[in-house]
């Protein structure tokens, strides 16, 4: 038989363990991941009355050679993955960046801070502008 101390603190342990494993801010059970089909652009989320949530256009891009080649020659398109997200002044503004493909072959898909946002910073694949 259990001590009534010791069986609480099982219980305790069990309950912690629990709660260890959840996703952040959240009891309600393991969530089924999110699937994105090639191409799905998230909008613009509005967060907490003053902060938007920017994604990337497109998970995937895909980029090949337009300037016409003379014959025999062709050229294979690339499928490049999105790599990350930053924030780059260009022309003296700051920009919303999303690096696609390898360092040695980035794409990059950029566009301005959203209309009333004064303010954006890089958060995992995506911006959090407020």
């Amino acid at each position: 038989m259990m001590k009534p101390v010791f069986a609480q603190l099982v219980i305790l342990m069990t309950m912690l363990t629990a709660a260890a494993v959840q996703p952040a801010g959240s009891m309600a059970g393991p969530q089924k991941p999110i699937e994105r089909k090639p191409g799905y652009r998230q909008p613009e989320q509005q967060r907490g009355g003053k902060q938007h949530e920017v994604r990337c256009p497109i998970e995937v891009a895909q980029t090949e050679v337009t300037t016409p080649l003379p014959t025999p020659w062709w050229q294979t398109p690339r499928t490049n993955h999105l790599r990350s997200v930053r924030i780059q002044v260009i022309a003296g503004e700051k920009t919303l960046v999303c690096l696609y493909g390898a360092p040695s072959t980035e794409v990059l898909v950029m566009r301005k801070f959203p209309a009333g946002a004064h303010d954006c910073r890089a958060s995992g694949n995506h911006f959090v502008c407020w």
